[in-house]
């Protein structure tokens, strides 16, 4: 039988060497508001759950490209509700160049530009598409460990999204909770094992929206910040999960109650309700705001807009 325990004199130098370290932190995702918050860490995992249009994987795709940016990072990218994969790649383009794709909008790239851009985008993303098929999770991964020996690179980090898209069989193991976390759990290992980190963003099952008061004193109706309670299988997510996000898009002219401001048209929320290791990040909520021209997220800091991707704005 393959041993799989240790005594304390086997972690002897790794725990000195730990102590020596001290708190290894993920790396920095491009806005000074979230760094506190959130960070990537190798051998780590993120889940990102909201509601559809909520802006999940935008938020997701924007730090594939900060990374990418200041870090070199490469990513494998499992889609399949962005579209075909000529039409992510279009997706990436427009985000890595800051404005739009497609020609029937103002000041969008030109032909030189797309090949430059594509150039730059081939040598840091793969793309998974299975076509008239679902993958399941080890499926997945196994792409992953094909595109690594193929290619000869390293992948940093994996994304599925959604969920829902993988093909799940429940009565493997009896129950949907028991299903779900074995697979979280397979998702880590395969980050601790590979030292890359692994995403999953999945959608919020049915629930009802809430009152909400504009600015007017008009009544208006609007779902509530996501919990994890609010996934299907809420439960087995939080207690797998190493950094888990929720993703809302609050009701616009509606006041904030924690500023008595009113909600920007485009604000983004990110909700920061799990983080593992320590030192990583911290329970808390993050104001984004997206520029649909440039197709990226900004931010307001220390009174000041400022976009991702840009070293300048690090700590």
């Amino acid at each position: 039988m393959e041993k799989h325990w240790y005594s304390i004199k086997e972690c002897d130098s790794g725990v000195k060497e730990l102590y020596k370290k001290g708190i290894t932190r993920g790396v920095y995702c491009g806005f000074n508001s979230l760094d506190a918050f959130y960070t990537m860490k190798r051998g780590g995992t993120t889940y990102v759950h909201g509601e559809p249009t909520s802006g999940k994987t935008e938020y997701w795709l924007e730090k594939l490209l900060t990374t990418t940016e200041l870090y070199g990072y490469k990513h494998v990218v499992y889609l399949p509700e962005s579209g075909s994969k000529d039409e992510v790649v279009a997706e990436l383009v427009s985000k890595y160049a800051r404005k739009p794709f497609y020609k029937e909008y103002q000041d969008n790239i030109s032909a030189d530009e797309l090949d430059r851009y594509l150039q730059f985008l081939n040598e840091h993303f793969i793309i998974i598409d299975p076509e008239d098929k679902s993958l399941s999770i080890e499926e997945f991964f196994q792409q992953v460990d094909l595109i690594e020996k193929e290619l000869g690179i390293r992948i940093d980090t994996t994304v599925a999204d959604p969920w829902n898209e993988l093909r799940h069989d429940y009565s493997e193991e009896g129950r949907q909770d028991l299903y779900i976390e074995n697979r979280l759990g397979l998702i880590r290992a395969n980050a601790i094992l590979h030292n890359r980190h692994n995403c999953i963003i999945t959608h919020c099952r049915d629930r009802a929206p809430v009152e909400w008061s504009d600015i007017n004193g008009k009544k208006v109706w609007h779902l509530p910040p996501p919990t994890h309670r609010d996934i299907a299988g809420g439960p087995a997510w939080y207690r797998k999960s190493m950094m888990l996000l929720g993703i809302w898009r609050p009701p616009h002219n509606v006041i904030d109650p924690a500023t008595g401001a009113p909600f920007e048209k485009n604000e983004v929320h990110v909700i920061i309700q799990k983080f593992k290791p320590k030192g990583t990040g911290a329970k808390g909520t993050v104001k984004l705001y997206y520029d649909s021209y440039q197709n990226r997220y900004y931010e307001f800091y220390n009174g000041q807009k400022r976009y991702s991707g840009q070293k300048a704005y690090q700590f």
